[in-house]
């Protein structure tokens, strides 16, 4: 461009895009700007000796005729009508839910501020009430005295937490550097799990001193992801594992369980499928998952390429040998004669209280024995279909399912949440057009 008799141009000759000045007469190339972390860029002169540009965001005047530069000051008039305070109504402006345990109240994240909402009795309350101050991902803990949830009060993410009524309000994380997303606690309600925008998960420990007083949550780097694929990170009941999904470097998602106890991941799924949304049962023995293994592609009408639907199937992990799971064959077996009754009932009793003994040991802590993972894996016998968000409860398992996805119209049908009966081995739908669910 051509200004105060000279050309002037953007080069980054240096690594970043600077101003510089050509003298025509001398031949000469002088460095005008020294920008080091922002380019200056859409560079445009009036022709005499005014160049406008744009740096971090912000417009910017040199003058030729000084060597001179000043930002520009952009004042625009308007009516500031969204600006001003205004009444809304939260419940249409609703970003995220979960109930709390019992089921007997929900929370609600809204407009920024979080609120718990009674389901049969009692009144909505908003926790926060933070105009400026934008509160989200709020989580219940599981013996239900803690509400835990990511503010940005301090200008950048961090984790907070406060008691059910919105008392007792305690800073987490000081030192997080980017958006956080995914908050979920540990059974035990000592532990957190979180993500951040770099895709590195975090684990969040309570550590409570000897001799009382507050305590403190320690931060653990649990893995990095490399794709940007969300964790679906989810507890263990004792709260000692972390079950996530990550890529494994070959392109396919894998779930991992990270221990807590020895601070080392282990992978639970073979590596040559997708598997994804870990899921553990409510007694810690078994980790359900969802896996990419069925390959019936669809055939194209107009030319002669694939596509693939309806491809995840629902599978699980016994985590220790001696788990019977849920899909082993049932035996009917001969009846014992009368005489024989009460010693075989005796052994039976004798036998049940040798195994109530052993789970009461075992109550505070399942450890997990990942020698012959592969070899425990089973299928739930339902077919394969178009599914996300797996979810156990007690004796039931719960997925969302929904039909293929189209380019500029609708699916065939409307997303549909399904159920599966453990027990009785019968799956059925528990509920249609719904977007998404969670359980108390």
């Amino acid at each position: 461009m051509w200004a105060g008799g000279t050309v002037w141009f953007v080069s980054d000759r240096d690594g970043t895009l600077n101003l510089y000045r050509f003298d025509a007469r001398q031949g000469t190339v002088q460095q005008k700007t020294d920008y080091h972390d922002w380019d200056v860029r859409w560079a445009s002169s009036d022709g005499i000796s005014k160049i406008v540009y744009e740096v971090a965001g912000e417009l910017k005047c040199y003058d030729t005729a000084t060597d001179s530069e000043k930002p520009l000051a952009i004042h625009v008039p308007t009516d500031a009508i969204d600006a001003r305070p205004t009444r809304v109504d939260a419940g249409k402006n609703l970003e995220f839910f979960e109930l709390a345990p019992g089921g007997k109240r929900a929370l609600f994240v809204a407009r920024g501020d979080i609120w718990t909402v009674p389901v049969e009795n009692g009144v909505a309350r908003n926790l926060t009430r933070t105009s400026g101050v934008h509160e989200r991902g709020a989580v219940w803990s599981k013996d239900g005295k803690r509400i835990a949830f990511i503010s940005d009060e301090t200008g950048e993410d961090q984790v907070w937490c406060f008691d059910q009524f919105g008392e007792n309000k305690t800073q987490i994380t000081d030192s997080m550097t980017s958006m956080l997303n995914d908050l979920v606690w540990s059974g035990d309600s000592t532990k957190l799990a979180v993500r951040d925008a770099k895709n590195d998960l975090y684990a969040l420990v309570e550590k409570k001193p000897d001799k009382g007083g507050a305590s403190n949550f320690e931060k653990v780097l649990v893995a990095h992801n490399t794709s940007g694929i969300e964790f679906s990170a989810v507890w263990s009941p004792d709260g000692r594992y972390l079950a996530y999904n990550t890529q494994n470097g070959v392109d396919y998602s894998a779930v991992y369980v990270w221990d807590a106890e020895t601070r080392e991941n282990h992978r639970v799924t073979d590596p040559l499928f997708d598997h994804s949304s870990p899921a553990w049962s409510p007694d810690g023995d078994i980790l359900y998952f969802l896996g990419t293994r069925e390959f019936y592609p669809q055939i194209s009408q107009i030319e002669w390429n694939f596509a693939g639907n309806r491809m995840i199937g629902i599978f699980g992990v016994t985590l220790r040998p001696d788990v019977k799971p849920p899909t082993a064959p049932e035996s009917d077996e001969a009846e014992i004669a009368d005489d024989d009754k009460d010693e075989a009932k005796a052994k039976e009793n004798a036998k049940d209280d040798g195994e109530d003994e052993k789970k009461d040991a075992e109550k505070e802590t399942k450890p997990i024995d990942f020698d012959g993972l592969a070899e425990r894996v089973f299928r739930i016998d339902v077919e394969s279909g178009n599914y996300t968000h797996l979810a156990a409860a007690d004796g039931y398992l719960f997925w969302q399912s929904s039909a293929a996805p189209f380019y500029g119209r609708d699916e065939e049908a409307p997303g549909k949440v399904m159920v599966y009966d453990l027990k009785n081995k019968k799956e059925e739908c528990y509920g249609e057009e719904i977007a998404v669910f969670t359980l108390s």
